[in-house]
């Protein structure tokens, strides 16, 4: 781990710095690499893309045909029945009146004497006595269905005609996914943004430390030269006791720039999702190469991932539209079924079948009508949404183009404060050793100097955070260590 210690009291407090075996030294390229592959909310628009591809993948089942199985069982209140009595009694009536006119050619003298005839006759009358038992005997109510029965099919649907509905569901999932790849795009600017912050955050208040250190370095020696001349009666005793002051603010001051050291430690290793200490190994610098202002509103126009958002959801609602449209055109598909196993089926009853199956609707109550001009003030919307977006973005770049400008002047113009706040500390401790500058103007010069350090520091720190922050307006956020 990554330790901060000092000692305080009558001797100088320093820093050292301790590390560990798994210690990170990043430089900033490795800490994108490692954000990219790490970072949760990176990780879970990456997933949200996967699904909208799944999705598409999906949607391109409806081209092809749906097969599936269908098995039912089911209790009737009665069996399914066919009553064929009219029949059987069509027949025996056609029996009797063949049995009576058997009888009457009995009765025929010609025939009664000719055995032949006679034979001929009877196997007649038998053969119609037969009948009759028959249609007697016989049950002229089947059974078609029973009052329990079922089967299993194997079923098949495919569309071949939908208006557009298929292709426009592809393309509206096509769509879907490009669009949720723009909002990871926009995550993941957005926290390789936050990334900067905190890495070079880091070095910043790591930098104070130093800075803070010194300061009170200088405090004590400060304070022990007081000390020893309020004993040689060369200065008051008010005097000694301001540098005593001025060394417990100096003390303060250090312990809260080791605190603000932890806490961006803490939100640094947040970024990358670790739990091992990050040293950066980047340094922080205003050498970087800058285009014109108009080149980053260009940039935004082509790469800022909002706008690529805005033209995916514009194909949505071009989509929506022809969608609705389809309802105009009927649904056609073919289909079949076939039987694979029947229990107390009828065989009267086909066990497969083909055709094609035609559904329209004729009328919605101008539902669909009404739908499309809503799709159509949809699409409005999200242009009049692009305009507003692009002026908006259009003026944060040049907001932030102009803070970059103003932060350069700041460093500049620092600089030369630097050397004066450095020599005006050596002339005022100089002159407090001879007797002729008071603790006072020690403390004073020593503060100046540490505000100036700290505010040149601060000026790289946000020169480096606003070019983060017009690379991600320009939908280039990666570039920032090109």
């Amino acid at each position: 781990m990554y330790v901060w210690l000092f000692v305080v009291g009558t001797i100088p407090v320093q820093l050292f710095a301790q590390e560990s075996a798994d210690t990170l030294k990043l430089n900033l390229q490795q800490s994108i690499e490692l954000l990219l592959g790490q970072n949760l909310s990176v990780k879970a628009a990456n997933e949200a893309h996967q699904q909208t591809e799944y999705e598409l993948k999906s949607a391109r089942g409806f081209y092809m045909p749906q097969i599936g199985v269908n098995a039912t069982f089911g209790i009737t209140s009665d069996p399914v029945t066919l009553d064929l009595s009219p029949i059987g009694d069509a027949l025996e009536g056609i029996y009797k009146i063949s049995a009576i006119q058997n009888q009457l050619i009995g009765t025929n003298p010609a025939i009664a004497s000719n055995p032949l005839y006679k034979l001929l006759l009877q196997g007649a009358q038998q053969g119609t006595q037969q009948g009759l038992d028959a249609i007697s005997n016989a049950n002229w109510e089947k059974v078609l269905l029973d009052d329990n029965l079922g089967k299993i099919s194997a079923d098949l649907k495919w569309p071949i005609f939908t208006g557009g509905k298929i292709t426009a569901a592809n393309r509206a999932a096509k769509a879907s996914a490009n669009e949720q790849l723009e909002k990871t795009r926009m995550i993941t600017n957005a926290e390789i943004t936050t990334l900067v912050q905190r890495y070079y955050g880091l070095q910043l208040f790591i930098e104070v430390v130093k800075v803070r250190n010194t300061v009170l370095d200088g405090m004590h020696h400060h304070l022990e030269n007081a000390r020893k001349m309020e004993q040689n009666g060369i200065i008051s005793e008010a005097e000694r006791l301001h540098a005593e002051v001025a060394y417990a603010q100096a003390e303060k001051e250090f312990k809260k720039a080791v605190k603000d050291v932890e806490l961006m430690q803490t939100a640094l290793k947040s970024s990358l999702n670790t739990t091992q200490p990050v040293i950066p190994t980047t340094q922080m610098s205003i050498a970087k190469t800058v285009l014109p202002l108009n080149n980053y509103i260009e940039m935004a126009r082509q790469s800022n991932p909002v706008f690529g958002q805005l033209e995916q959801k514009k194909l949505l609602a071009n989509q929506a539209i022809t969608k609705e449209r389809s309802e105009y055109f009927p649904d056609i598909a073919l289909m079949g079924s076939y039987d694979i196993y029947r229990y107390n089926m009828t065989d009267l009853l086909p066990n497969w079948y083909v055709g094609i199956g035609l559904k329209m609707n004729i009328f919605d109550g101008l539902a669909k009508q009404n739908k499309i001009r809503a799709t159509k003030i949809q699409h409005q919307q999200i242009e009049t949404a692009e305009q507003k977006i692009a002026l908006d973005i259009s003026t944060g770049i040049t907001k932030v183009y102009q803070q970059m400008e103003q932060v350069v002047e700041q460093y500049q113009s620092g600089e030369v404060s630097l050397k004066f706040a450095q020599e005006y500390l050596r002339i005022r401790e100089k002159g407090f050793r001879e007797g002729f500058a008071t603790s006072s103007d020690v403390v004073d010069a020593n503060m100046n100097l540490s505000k100036v350090k700290i505010e040149q520091l601060k000026s790289v720190y946000e020169y480096n955070v606003a070019l983060a922050m017009l690379l991600e307006l320009g939908g280039v956020s990666q570039q920032i260590v090109e």
